[in-house]
């Protein structure tokens, strides 16, 4: 219940910039598939279909990456550092549990509502995209997943230039080398090795193979799984610590 009400309280605020939300998340998946699939990605297939096909569930799953992860770590890391409004929520007895979720899912919601607005993108693009079960679930986990990433930076980073730093070296490298515009099969092994560590690897490989071909990998499942749970699991301990200092 704690966990709703601080979710309740976020998304009030964020009725208030939403159209700015809005309007500066569909920026990007324009200019990706303005410029990859219409412009450089014309007449090119990869995978066996046409490379606006191919990149559109890349750039669904690097928008909930960004999304999520962007929509609550900045916020809260400002709140916490400069306007201390995260205070408020030490003083009450809440459980770090429910601090961390209501977080989450605030980060989540946004990171769902962009991934959104890339399938609205996508139809006037001339898609049809097969949203099914799995592509709803792959969604999901990535935008929890890379929410709790961002209540974990958030948490931990100490001033908004580093929390910058954090993602240029954590989300950056993900959005262009995790199969978002090209297929790792055509990287180096050793480098094609390490990019099958990274969550966006797996996240867009399963919202491709479910939006593509209705099927899905539970190797790339069970990873998304792992990983959420991970940074779940660091999310709460840094509030946790937060709250003992």
């Amino acid at each position: 219940m704690d966990a709703v009400t601080i979710f309740l309280c976020e998304l009030a605020v964020f009725r208030r910039t939403i159209h700015k939300f809005m309007s500066s998340n569909l920026v990007s998946p324009l200019l990706y598939l303005t410029a990859f699939g219409w412009g450089m990605g014309k007449g090119i297939k990869m995978g066996g279909v046409d490379y606006l096909h191919f990149i559109i569930p890349g750039v669904i799953s690097l928008t909930a990456m960004g999304a999520s992860f962007n929509g609550i770590a900045t916020n809260l890391n400002v709140s916490r550092i400069y306007f201390k409004i995260y205070e408020e929520i030490q003083i009450a007895p809440v459980h770090p549990l429910s601090v961390a979720l209501g977080y989450i899912f605030t980060g989540a919601f946004r990171g769902l509502l962009a991934s959104f607005l890339v399938l609205v993108v996508s139809f006037f693009f001339g898609v049809s995209l097969n949203l099914n079960i799995w592509f709803f679930l792959a969604l999901l986990l990535t935008c929890f997943m890379f929410s709790s990433l961002g209540v974990f930076a958030a948490m931990i980073i100490q001033t908004h230039e580093d929390l910058s730093n954090f993602s240029r070296f954590t989300i950056m490298p993900m959005t262009f080398l995790c199969g978002t515009f090209f297929s790792t099969d055509n990287l180096p092994k050793g480098v094609g090795t390490i990019i099958q560590f990274l969550p966006l690897t797996h996240s867009s490989k399963l919202i491709r193979m479910s939006i593509l071909k209705g099927e899905h990998s539970l190797f790339s499942l069970s990873i998304l799984i792992a990983y959420a749970l991970i940074f779940f699991f660091l999310a709460i301990m840094a509030i946790r610590r937060e709250g003992n200092e």
